[in-house]
């Protein structure tokens, strides 16, 4: 891959919020920039500071967690760490009203003349 699109696909992983896997491919795009290019050029210029906005972005979430965690009232009954929940998909009919089937209002009396 060249450093630019490493860099392009770096990019769409922050915006996709896969933020690991984006510092990896701006990591590996500026060593082969400042390798080929040097440092000072300015697509290296370009992706230092993506891979500085990734940095950021991830320190800033772990410290707005640990604050906020703080104000909580009900902090020693949280439980740390990720989890997962696997949704199952509702069977059938898509959730319509349920009820008699018939003509509505009941049976009718016989038409007098």
């Amino acid at each position: 891959m060249t450093a630019t699109l490493l860099n392009n696909h770096a990019s769409s992983l922050f915006s996709l919020n896969k933020k690991g896997r984006a510092k990896n491919g701006f990591e590996r795009a500026l060593l082969t920039l400042q390798s080929t290019v040097g440092a000072s050029h300015a697509r290296s210029d370009l992706v230092s500071r993506n891979l500085k906005l990734v940095k950021q972005n991830q320190t800033s979430l772990s410290s707005d967690y640990a604050s906020s965690l703080s104000l909580r009232p009900d902090k020693d009954k949280l439980i740390a760490g990720q989890f997962v929940i696997n949704a199952i998909a509702p069977g059938g009919g898509g959730g319509g009203k349920k009820g008699k089937k018939g003509k509505k209002g009941g049976k009718k009396g016989k038409k007098k003349k």
